[in-house]
């Protein structure tokens, strides 16, 4: 009775029966899959052109650069123990349970961690920031200077293979500190700034792949555009016995698919609960670009211009835009496979997609039927 959310019992008492009914899903959308591997092999471990994820690279670390500079006003209010929380505070606030075995000093309490039994906790995560550590102004601007520089060698791509990581450690290391000013942006970041990682996104658009090309052009090892390969490469002949290099080498194509997928599960969700009376009205594009809490930029004067007329068409667009956006990547995907060759499954493997594409929608269905009354709200 003293509990601030009311669980709701009934859906709490469905949850084995969604629970068999979600695992029959996985299990159609298994056979699925098994059904057309070689299709799903080579869309997913096919190699790409890298100038996607090199301009990926660019873009989203100059974003994620504005992204936590636009809270310079609040840097030491949020971030450091002269603002909202002192570090012990901190640490007992946003990540209790990885420093349990951490000391603060106070009382009988050591300073640091209590053996490895308490390293180890910490090092289980999921919060790691330097700041937790030492929050003093100084530590901070050190820090913050440290995530400039690491941004700026990972948006013009200098030792990309390492100041990818060590600019999204740090960027961490600062977001993680205090997380009272965290809306859905911040996971977004989290979650792009990790398939930049693990991507090969420094072999275009980036010093490093203008150094590369730099010392093979000297080496008359480079593939040059209007020369043999035409900058594409060219393998090994008795004219250049050990080959050419070509200007922009192909990566692993899947942690761009990630990033694809990603888009398609945000825009999609995004889109759908985007049903009430304020967006079907045309208004919610004005509101969102007013309220104080979203604008970082005044938008007054254009929005006295726009309110009513432009802004009602900005919102239905984006409301179409996000709902619809699956459709994009049903798009790529079939284009994908009217220019690929691949093998016809056989008349079995069909079959037994087919039959699987039924009962994957019945048990969605399914799943929907048993949960939807005890979820429904008047």
């Amino acid at each position: 009775m003293l509990a601030e959310t009311v669980p709701n019992e009934e859906a709490l008492a469905l949850a084995p029966t969604v629970g068999w009914l979600m695992l029959m899903c996985a299990a159609f959308a298994a056979v699925i899959f098994v059904s057309y591997r070689e299709g799903w092999r080579r869309l997913w471990l096919r190699m790409d052109d890298p100038r996607a994820m090199g301009a990926f690279r660019v873009a989203f670390g100059l974003c994620t650069v504005c992204n936590v500079n636009g809270l310079w006003e609040l840097f030491e209010y949020l971030f450091t123990d002269e603002g909202l929380f002192v570090t012990d505070v901190a640490r007992e606030v946003m990540a209790r349970e990885q420093f349990e075995g951490f000391g603060n000093g106070l009382g009988d309490d050591p300073v640091g961690f209590f053996g490895w039994a308490g390293f180890w906790q910490w090092l289980r995560g999921p919060k790691y920031s330097l700041l937790f550590f030492d929050s003093t102004p100084t530590f901070f601007w050190i820090h913050l200077w440290a995530f400039e520089l690491a941004m700026a060698l990972f948006i013009v791509g200098l030792w990309t293979r390492y100041t990818k990581w060590i600019a999204w450690f740090l960027f961490h290391s600062i977001t993680l500190r205090n997380t009272v000013y965290w809306e859905g942006t911040e996971n977004i970041y989290r979650c792009f700034f990790f398939y930049a990682c693990i991507s090969r996104c420094g072999h275009a658009y980036s010093l490093d792949n203008w150094l590369r090309c730099r010392r093979l052009r000297k080496q008359g090892r480079l593939s040059e555009p209007g020369g043999p390969g035409n900058g594409a490469g060219v393998a090994p002949s008795e004219e250049h016995p050990g080959g050419l290099e070509a200007i922009y080498r192909l990566v692993p194509m899947w942690p761009r698919m990630l990033v694809i997928l990603q888009c398609v599960a945000l825009y999609c969700y995004t889109g759908v609960v985007k049903n009430g009376r304020v967006w079907w009205g045309g208004d919610a594009f004005y509101y969102a670009f007013n309220l104080d809490h979203f604008y970082r930029i005044p938008p007054q004067w254009l929005s006295s211009v726009l309110g009513t007329t432009l802004f009602r068409l900005n919102t239905h667009v984006v409301h179409a835009w996000e709902s619809l956006f699956p459709l994009v990547v049903i798009g790529l995907v079939a284009r994908w496979v009217l220019h690929e060759d691949l093998p016809r499954p056989s008349r079995r493997a069909r079959a037994v997609a087919n039959l699987a594409w039924v009962s994957l929608g019945l048990a969605s269905l399914a799943v929907v039927v048993v949960s939807y009354p005890v979820h429904f709200v008047q």
